[in-house]
């Protein structure tokens, strides 16, 4: 059995409802009944997570994928404390994964949400941590790290191999959790 809870969001996806926790594999459920079907068939595409996988299929996506209404792309991914700090998921209607892995991400953060333009699949990496060296501290797997700035990674929605643009924003440091969408103007 697939580890973590499902509670934090709910969206449709290929026909289904996906119930969809923090770095935990998506759970369909019948769109009528809402009966549980199980983890999605494209689990085994993707990433491990903060912990490695209970079971087969047990990958990690976010709790917050962003879905182009035009294309039927829905554009996630996995986080964990390591390098590589992100992986991208850019799930096809068909269930088939496109995944980069972001080997040159600064440091690993609380990947909970992310902007989507008409060009661009936007992730910012702000100062909230997460490390699970931590735990056997006595202190809980975030943290707060002013001395990290505000990284901005612009990928290319048109091609998740392409070149990312790396944008370190001079600014304090803070955290937005909740991001609903951005617009794309000049370059």
């Amino acid at each position: 059995i697939p580890q973590g809870v499902h509670t934090v969001n709910a969206l449709g996806f290929g026909g289904q409802v996906l119930a969809m926790g923090e770095l935990v594999v998506p759970y369909a459920m019948d769109p009528i009944t809402l009966e549980t079907v199980g983890p999605v068939p494209w689990s085994t595409q993707l990433g491990k997570g903060l912990v490695e996988p209970a079971c087969f299929g047990d990958g990690a996506f976010t709790a917050h994928p962003k879905w182009d209404h035009n294309t039927g792309v829905l554009y996630g991914w996995s986080a964990q404390d390591v390098e590589p700090y992100v992986t991208l998921h850019w799930v096809q209607p068909n269930g088939t994964v496109k995944t980069r892995e972001l080997w040159d991400a600064p440091y690993s953060q609380w990947a909970h949400d992310m902007w989507l333009s008409e060009k661009y699949v936007v992730i910012p990496f702000m100062p909230f941590v997460v490390d699970t060296a931590r735990v056997p501290k006595g202190l809980s797997v975030n943290g707060w790290d002013a001395d990290k700035p505000i990284v901005i990674a612009l990928i290319p929605r048109d091609d998740i191999d392409g070149e990312i643009r790396w944008i370190t924003a001079d600014i304090e440091p803070q955290y937005i959790m909740h991001m609903l969408s951005c617009n794309h103007v000049g370059n």
